[in-house]
């Protein structure tokens, strides 16, 4: 399915996708909302995420790129710059920051703290997020 080798990978509710070496990427799996085919012309990818019907990419200077369904905003990145990680859960999209903060859009029900800084990592489960 993908030759060489495989440096990211994310599941969704019903599909997956990986980060191949060279910064491109592959998905499958259930594809309704066209959340396991990666937008034409991205590369230079570092991490994906995906929720349950979109997905998320990270290119290596900080942008982030989404598609699939957005039905609560969970892939408007608005201009999203200097991320160094992210994560997706159900209709909730995650970024942490360069500066340690997080930000999150999407269905956030107040999941992440106001005043949270000097995170490290995060990640997203099926009713919670997680922040280092």
């Amino acid at each position: 399915m993908f030759p060489g080798q495989v440096l990211a990978l994310a599941a969704g509710r019903a599909h997956a996708l990986a980060v191949k070496d060279g910064g491109t990427m592959v998905g499958w799996g259930e594809n309704t909302y066209g959340k396991a085919t990666p937008p034409i012309g991205l590369s230079n990818l570092v991490a994906v995420a995906a929720g349950d019907n979109h997905s998320l990419a990270l290119k290596e200077n900080g942008p982030v790129s989404a598609w699939g369904r957005n039905t609560e905003g969970q892939i408007n990145t608005l201009g999203l710059t200097n991320v160094i990680a992210i994560a997706a859960r159900g209709n909730q999209s995650m970024a942490l920051m360069r500066n340690g903060t997080v930000t999150n859009w999407g269905n956030t029900n107040g999941v992440i703290p106001s005043n949270l800084t000097n995170a490290i990592a995060i990640a997203a489960g099926t009713n919670f997020c997680l922040a280092l």
